[in-house]
């Protein structure tokens, strides 16, 4: 059986928090018979009721639950290119891993608090099964769906065809099907837990472009460095993206 780390990171996300559950709690209930999943959630600095609703959850469904709830200063940000920001958020991501023992598991999976999508998703992100079949090799180091915002993709930031691009071109993302990328994250994102495992920890800083980068961006970037460069995106994986009133998670 696969063991599955859903990690997620939250900063006032009080109201897309229940959906935020209720969508993990459904798929956990239906695949538990094939994978075993534990969740690490790191909240930190919210002015909001994010805390308290992140510590009313059932998290009995989970084989471990890591909850860390905090208040250390951070500034707030919203849906801005600063460095500080990207800083931020690769720091949170490594506060999901940090107390964890990660040779547990198989695979990380990155869920971020305010996207909207259904089993069938996850159901392909873990069974592999359109994958093997129209690539033919038997896993990907990352592997996400396409996600949407008014039927356009959204995290352009994040979406690469290639090395010195720093920026998606949304004239070059694939409509359908499965397409290898530079890099990829696109709300819901699973991958290969054995960089981690060797020490890879989540940055904000590219040694390609010289300068604080996209955090998830910079996770494909090391990877690829340690030799897991298998990246793809399944576009026929619809993920949708719907914009809080007060924008940006750290």
């Amino acid at each position: 059986m696969k063991k599955i780390l859903i990690s997620t990171i939250v900063r006032n996300r009080e109201e897309k928090l229940e959906n935020y559950y209720n969508q993990i709690k459904e798929f956990v209930e239906e695949f538990s018979n094939d994978f075993e999943f534990s969740i690490s959630i790191y909240e930190n600095d919210s002015f909001d009721n994010s805390k308290e609703i992140l510590k009313s959850f059932d998290y009995s469904i989970f084989s471990n639950n890591y909850l860390q709830c905090e208040d250390i200063g951070t500034e707030y940000y919203g849906s801005f290119m600063i460095d500080q920001r990207v800083i931020n958020f690769a720091n949170a991501r490594n506060k999901t891993i940090e107390n964890v023992d990660l040779s547990n598991y198989d695979n990380i999976m990155i869920i971020e608090v305010d996207v909207i999508y259904n089993t069938d998703v996850i159901r392909e992100l873990l069974y592999l099964e359109d994958f093997k079949d129209e690539v033919k090799i038997s896993e990907p180091d990352i592997y996400s769906g396409i996600l949407l915002q008014n039927n356009i993709p959204y995290d352009l930031w994040a979406i690469r065809s290639h090395p010195r691009q720093q920026w998606g071109d949304v004239n070059t993302i694939c409509t359908n099907g499965i397409k290898k990328y530079w890099s990829t994250a696109n709300g819901v994102c699973v991958y290969n837990m054995k960089p981690f495992i060797e020490g890879l920890k989540f940055s904000s800083f590219s040694e390609m472009h010289n300068k604080h980068d996209c955090d998830t961006a910079v996770l494909c970037e090391d990877f690829r460095k340690r030799g897991y460069n298998k990246v793809y995106i399944n576009h026929d994986l619809r993920l949708y993206h719907e914009r809080p009133e007060s924008e940006g998670a750290q």
